[in-house]
């Protein structure tokens, strides 16, 4: 049985599947859809589909680059960062004078739906 609430996920979100990374092509509450390179779309059951834990390495992938002036913070765009202080990613909105934790996260997953909520554009 899995651990997080497929409620969770959304259409483009990235999961592991097979140790591999796939994007969510369709949501069901029992066999949702991967977009494969390899098969093209395949249905999978949510108890085999694994959330992908944050890293440094993946903020990178997303086009966050690294605050010259504090190196665990991460940028895209001028009032969206990540914090990564204390091996935790907290979303933060502002800039260096003034800004809110918006939330803690730990899977690319939760990443892409808070960016897609706050900035109304897809993190990929």
């Amino acid at each position: 049985m899995t651990n997080y609430n497929p409620n969770d996920f959304r259409r483009g979100n990235l999961v592991s599947f097979d140790d591999k990374e796939y994007a969510i092509d369709s949501i069901a509450e029992v066999f949702p859809t991967l977009n494969t390179d390899e098969y093209g779309i395949g249905v999978v059951d949510w108890d085999n589909i694994q959330p992908i834990r944050l890293s440094i390495d993946l903020l990178h992938r997303f086009g966050l680059v690294a605050s010259r002036e504090r190196d665990l913070q991460y940028f895209r765009g001028n009032d969206f960062m990540i914090d990564c202080s204390d091996n935790k990613f907290r979303v933060v909105m502002g800039n260096f004078v003034c800004s809110i934790v918006i939330c803690e996260v730990e899977y690319v997953h939760e990443l892409q739906n808070v960016f897609y909520s706050l900035k109304k554009e897809e993190l990929i």
